[in-house]
């Protein structure tokens, strides 16, 4: 029994003495060598910036109501990208509609500059 209580410890520690070497001998290879690889559905054109959805494209008739438009919709008023139109629409959802051009301001991104920009183009509906 003191014989094989003694072979395992033999085991155990060659083992790690070999990990422990491996570890620290293997430590120094390729450092400062990072390889890096891109999907190609991820990679883009840094010439051409991402296509949108123009107005023409969305079929889209101005002024738009800012209570019932689409994503699409909302993105062919200037400065309206898809983040924006994504919070116009989360901000309809969670508050009701928008009794003013005004109340658009109450959406995250959405200041004097922009309301200037698209008020002649949006109604509400009343």
């Amino acid at each position: 029994m003191k014989k094989r209580g003694l072979s395992v410890f033999l085991v155990m520690t060659l083992c790690f003495v070999s990990f422990t070497l491996g570890f620290f001998l293997g430590s120094g290879r390729n450092q400062g060598q990072v390889r890096l690889t891109v999907a190609a559905s991820m990679q883009t054109d840094p010439v051409r910036p991402p296509e949108t959805t123009s107005a023409a494209e969305a079929d889209v008739s101005f002024p738009i109501n800012v209570n019932t438009a689409s994503k699409e919709e909302l993105m062919a008023l200037p400065g309206i990208g898809p983040t924006l139109a994504q919070r116009i629409l989360t901000y309809r959802l969670e508050n009701g509609p928008f009794s003013s051009a005004e109340d658009l301001q109450e959406v995250k991104g959405i200041g004097e500059k922009t309301l200037d920009k698209i008020k002649d183009l949006i109604t509400t509906g009343g």
